[in-house]
């Protein structure tokens, strides 16, 4: 079983972290189009760990030896994983059956080495909506434009969303200072919306691979304004003017124009 002391080669590894609905499908499919990389997404995810030969792996090797076969290095490549906030909780292990998991915890938490990608959305509103409409819908992502789910509206209290734009700031403050001895690159998703090739160079010069246009198939779930996706908008907008996430209902008047544009880019 592999070990801390035995000292994992993850030396041309990366992770993504990052919370849910930030747009890490979006850019994991942009890293994917380019053929020095190779990203292996959420290998400890739910849905992935539950399964009975991935356990047994876990069992058999450790979750560093499991981890070892997505990101030691392969032929003239950069491999890497996505890692949700969540999954560095030790109860998340508990509750699907990986109690082990900590040892890959900290091991990246000591490998001061290893590249991190920390993807974030300036507008906690924003992430939140994206929430809230996948949990209704079932649609965690789009690539094909028939398939848009266009009418759906949503009720948000003011409460909950406070808590929940504490929760999205605090682990992103959590995650700065748990990262801070590690090569770390801030990546907005307005940004790489917005200004994709800027940003995609960023990456890519982060990483240490070579400049490259990046492509996705992956289409932007909402292109709606806020107002006519939550439907006490203009309550709530009221309800939180007077905090400091008021800013996040300020919102540019796009033309329907303006809104094909961005999600042909997104």
């Amino acid at each position: 079983m592999l070990t801390q002391e035995s000292r994992a080669p993850f030396k041309r590894g990366f992770a993504v972290v990052t919370a849910g609905r930030t747009g890490s499908h979006f850019l994991l499919s942009l890293l994917n189009s380019h053929w020095r990389i190779l990203h292996h997404g959420e290998i400890f995810g739910e849905d992935r760990l539950r399964q009975p030969h991935i356990q047994q792996q876990i069992r058999e090797n450790g979750p560093l030896g499991y981890a070892e076969r997505f990101l030691k290095g392969k032929f003239l490549r950069t491999t890497g994983i996505k890692i949700m906030y969540h999954h560095f909780d030790p109860a998340y292990a508990e509750a699907i059956g990986v109690g082990q998991l900590q040892e890959f915890v900290d091991y990246i938490r000591n490998n001061t080495g290893f590249k991190i990608i920390h993807l974030k959305r300036r507008n906690h509103l924003r992430t939140l909506i994206s929430v809230e409409v996948a949990k209704m819908t079932k649609q965690y992502s789009l690539l094909d434009e028939t398939q848009r789910i266009a009418d759906v509206s949503i009720e948000l209290q003011a409460e909950y969303c406070i808590r929940s734009f504490e929760w999205f700031s605090s682990k992103e403050k959590e995650f700065d200072v748990f990262f801070q001895h590690h090569p770390c690159l801030d990546v907005f998703y307005e940004d790489l919306a917005a200004k994709r090739k800027n940003e995609c160079n960023r990456i890519l010069r982060f990483l240490g691979v070579s400049r490259r246009r990046l492509k996705t198939n992956f289409l932007k779930q909402n292109t709606r304004p806020l107002s006519q996706t939550i439907q006490n908008y203009h309550q709530l907008k009221e309800q939180l003017a007077s905090t400091e996430w008021a800013h996040f209902f300020d919102e540019p008047l796009m033309t329907e124009n303006d809104r094909q544009q961005e999600s042909a880019q997104s």
